[in-house]
């Protein structure tokens, strides 16, 4: 009985992407199921135009279990790269980054010049005096501002003008 309630369950289970696109029984000891699930169907068909199941799977079994995860990760990263840029693929996506690190690492050394520019310009003895952020600093329509201009009864009277209603 129990061995008939196993081969249900095995019957009931849903074949992954690969099996289903090779038309194979998907066996539970599938190397590829945890990768492509089902419903991943598009991935695998990249993956398998790129690499071939032969690849992917000798490439698994010549790896640690550890290793796994991140093998098969950069093979769908890397035929889905393909998928979508068929001329450039990876390469245009690593050019790109190369890139934008080169501009970005050249934009930080022009800022550093500037601030040690300007750092270098005032004498040592002088301290820059704190300017609070923009949230910090009195609305021209508060009683404070008010107060600072003209004093504390006229300040009282020209802020209660203003904000009658």
């Amino acid at each position: 009985m129990a061995n008939n309630n196993f081969y249900q369950q095995e019957q009931n289970r849903p074949a992954c992407a690969a099996c289903e696109y090779r038309r194979r029984k998907c066996n539970p000891d599938c190397l590829l199921a945890p990768y492509f699930p089902q419903h991943n169907l598009q991935q695998f068909i990249n993956a398998h135009r790129l690499f071939k199941v032969s690849y992917m799977i000798k490439t698994l079994k010549s790896l640690s279990p550890d290793d796994h995860h991140k093998a098969m990760h950069d093979i769908i990263f890397i035929a889905n790269a393909r998928a979508n840029d068929p001329v450039g693929g990876c390469k245009r996506i690593i050019d790109s980054l190369s890139y934008q690190i080169a501009y970005f690492r050249n934009e930080f050394h022009h800022i550093n010049a500037q601030i040690h520019a300007i750092r270098n310009s005032f004498p040592r003895n002088i301290h820059l005096q704190y300017v609070p952020p923009p949230s910090f600093i009195e609305h021209p329509g508060s009683f404070n501002h008010y107060y600072r201009r003209n004093g504390k009864k006229e300040a009282r009277e020209i802020w209660e003008v203003r904000n009658r209603k």
